[in-house]
């Protein structure tokens, strides 16, 4: 069964999520190491008459089965959730990554359009330039060739 994250969630769920961030964490891992250890080493090394549980292994044994029977299913109902959640925000960064290359594809158009309209604008500007350079030369040219008339 697949289940979509939303928001609202029952209690179940929230109580599965805030288990696997306890049960899933360092902190809740050495203290179920220390708790074992202390037990262990506490009816190893105290006399016969102070340990509480003169035959501790089956007991520590039913404890830590007990702690998996109850966590393993949880955790992985948390891990779903969060796998979920996580699957979600990876779709919604890749959609915004795509939106990101389209408006990307969109101004480089727009970028080159307008480079095709300056590259236009300065051959018009240079094709007038050089009608504007022969136009004067030809006056100059007049010019000096009445001048040269006059003054023979």
């Amino acid at each position: 069964m697949v289940k979509t994250f939303n928001n609202k969630k029952n209690f179940n769920d929230k109580t599965a999520i805030k288990l696997t961030n306890l049960g899933g964490s360092m902190p809740f891992f050495w203290t179920i190491v220390i708790i074992y250890g202390s037990w262990i080493l506490y009816n190893w090394l105290v006399p016969e008459p102070l340990k509480f549980d003169g035959k501790w292994f089956p007991l520590l044994l039913f404890l830590s089965n007990f702690i998996q029977l109850i966590f393993l299913p949880i955790l992985q109902v948390g891990q779903n959730f969060t796998n979920v959640k996580g699957e979600e925000r990876a779709n919604a960064q890749l959609k915004m990554i795509e939106q990101i290359e389209d408006l990307t594809v969109k101004i480089e158009t727009i970028v080159e359009e307008q480079i095709n309209v300056e590259d236009h604008i300065l051959s018009e500007l240079h094709s007038v330039h050089e009608d504007i350079r022969l136009e004067l030369a030809d006056n100059l040219k007049k010019q000096l060739n009445i001048s040269n008339n006059g003054n023979i």
